[in-house]
């Protein structure tokens, strides 16, 4: 009778185990989480379209869901999945929906970890420009070096350039200069890599030519290129007309 009742208490708990195991299965739990958070902004969106007032739709914005709520939790689902497809896609959504430095320099950490040399990095590369991680840079130096992927390193490259131009100060000349430099490598190096940014046939090394344009023509204290116009009185008119004097100009636009 002692071996029946072992063999059932055996049994039994290796079905709560089988259960347990199918209530943490990280993907299964990362669709949840997913689903939650679509939810959640599904129900404040239909608050704010139904807002008529000022005051209705700032009542309406407690109903916007905060990502880093459900970040930190799809950051768990990651640490449970390392080097695999599900770890890239929970720590591509980390990043792409909270700012909080903490968590995204974590996810950075986990990415360097497990997926430098791996497929599929694009989506990631392309959201990375405006990231809080504190090693956001050493990141993608690290995909530039170890990434086998030609159009994946090429990203990397345009966009650690973007990352530096947009960080650096006024006065970072030296980080300014890099950012140069890295846009004219992406020129060089991957003249037909695809843009990456949904940009249907353009090329990186265009977006790149539009950033030293910028850097070289646009910064300030460069020369403001020359603007041709009509005035409220249907008058033609150039900047260039009023070189020397004080000019206020105001670009709006009605979309």
């Amino acid at each position: 009778m002692g071996r029946i009742q072992t063999y059932f208490a055996v049994l039994a708990l290796f079905c709560v185990a089988l259960v347990r195991a199918e209530e943490k299965d990280p993907a299964k739990e990362f669709e949840a989480i997913k689903g939650e958070y679509d939810a959640a902004r599904q129900k404040f969106e239909k608050a704010y379209q139904a807002a008529k007032t000022d005051e209705e739709r700032e009542k309406a914005g407690v109903f916007y869901p905060q990502g880093q709520t459900y970040a930190h939790r799809v950051f768990e689902v990651a640490k449970n999945s390392p080097g695999t497809p599900l770890e890239l896609e929970a720590l591509t959504w980390v990043l792409s929906n909270t700012y909080d430095p903490k968590i995204c320099t974590e996810a950075v950490d986990l990415l360097m970890q497990h997926q430098l040399e791996k497929k599929g990095l694009d989506s990631l590369l392309s959201r990375m420009t405006y990231s809080q991680a504190e090693n956001v840079e050493k990141f993608l130096r690290a995909v530039m070096e170890k990434n086998p992927e030609n159009n994946t390193k090429a990203l990397a490259t345009y966009v650690l350039a973007a990352y530096l131009k947009d960080n650096a100060g006024r006065d970072d000349t030296k980080k300014q200069k890099e950012a140069e430099e890295i846009f004219e490598s992406v020129i060089s190096k991957y003249p037909d890599a695809p843009s990456g940014f949904g940009n249907g046939d353009r090329k990186l090394a265009d977006d790149a030519r539009a950033h030293l344009y910028e850097i070289r023509n646009l910064a300030v204290g460069k020369a403001a290129p020359d603007i041709e116009g009509e005035d409220v009185n249907g008058e033609k008119f150039k900047l260039s007309d009023y070189r020397g004097k004080v000019v206020v100009l105001d670009f709006w636009g009605d979309w």
